[in-house]
């Protein structure tokens, strides 16, 4: 099945907004339906006895739609190809609030933004736009830095000791397969006298590296068995997020893929921890698998 067949692009209205299109290229040409583009614009302000809404006001809004409209239409003709064909949508609203309730009346399987955009005064950026939906969205979010070069060759997979954070392989395959890149599968062991330690049910196990290598051993298998190349590694520390950026760095990764909800240890992956940490400091792009209502 491909689980990323329909994909809704939230854009500002502008080029920096625009560059999801082109880190996310290969997702879109493995769509089965239109990719659905969403402008939202900004609203009156609000009316009083005071300050009544004025037709000029109300005139501003109108060009705002049809401006938006054309942009639509233009971004489209420049990004159809092959089988690739999009639908468009102008709101008037408070962008994440639109962009949530488009995810809820189309089903996208797959929100694919820029967190960090600019239009007029307002800017999407990490702490802003991303981030809200980050944390009510129910569907996997791919969110992409304009400044991001070049094609994704090697993704981490951050994965705790729960099955819950395992819930993004089957999206991992997906990505891998479409980017044909390699995946790093990623455990952090917090440290107990010298020893790596895990969570498990019940309580806390006292764990070696080459056991915890093992306990991700099904998941690589996994991968492989989809035609994805995969491999493990396990880390000490305290703090996942700080492993997490220091394995970009070592490993060479150009993606991450996490779950937003999850359990290590000690601590939890949900957001307000892990994801939204790695999502303020990284600049790679990322795709989040939220597991609302889930605990590890």
């Amino acid at each position: 099945m491909e689980l990323f067949r329909r994909i809704l692009v939230p854009l500002d209205g502008s080029p920096l907004s625009e560059e999801v299109l082109r880190v996310a290229t290969p997702l879109i040409d493995h769509t089965q339906e239109p990719v659905e583009l969403l402008r939202v614009v900004s609203p009156l302000p609000l009316a009083s006895p005071l300050r009544p809404l004025r037709t000029g006001q109300e005139r501003l809004v109108e060009e705002a739609i049809a401006t938006s409209t054309r942009y639509l239409s233009e971004v489209a003709a420049r990004s159809s190809r092959g089988n690739v064909s999009f639908a468009q949508h102008v709101e008037v609203g408070e962008a994440a609030t639109q962009i949530l309730k488009h995810v809820g009346q189309l089903q996208p399987t797959l929100v694919a933004m820029a967190t960090h955009g600019r239009s007029g005064v307002s800017r999407w950026v990490r702490g802003s736009v991303a981030e809200k939906v980050l944390r009510q969205v129910h569907v996997p979010l791919f969110l992409a830095q304009p400044s991001t070069q070049g094609q994704i060759k090697r993704v981490l997979v951050p994965l705790d000791a729960s099955s819950e954070s395992a819930r993004i392989i089957p999206l991992v395959q997906q990505l891998a397969r479409a980017f044909e890149a390699e995946v790093v599968l990623f455990h952090v062991g917090l440290r107990a006298g010298g020893e790596l330690v895990a969570a498990e049910t019940g309580g806390v196990a006292v764990l070696t590296q080459r056991m915890i290598e093992d306990k991700l051993e099904p998941y690589r298998r996994e991968l492989e068995s989809g035609g994805v190349s995969a491999r493990t590694r396990a880390a000490l520390g305290l703090d996942p997020a700080v492993r997490i950026m220091e394995a970009i760095e070592q490993e060479g990764i150009d993606a991450i893929a996490m779950t937003s909800h999850g359990r290590s240890g000690l601590d939890r992956w949900m957001f307000g921890s892990v994801a939204e940490k790695v999502l303020r400091q990284c600049s790679l792009p990322l795709l989040l698998l939220p597991l609302r209502g889930q605990s590890g």
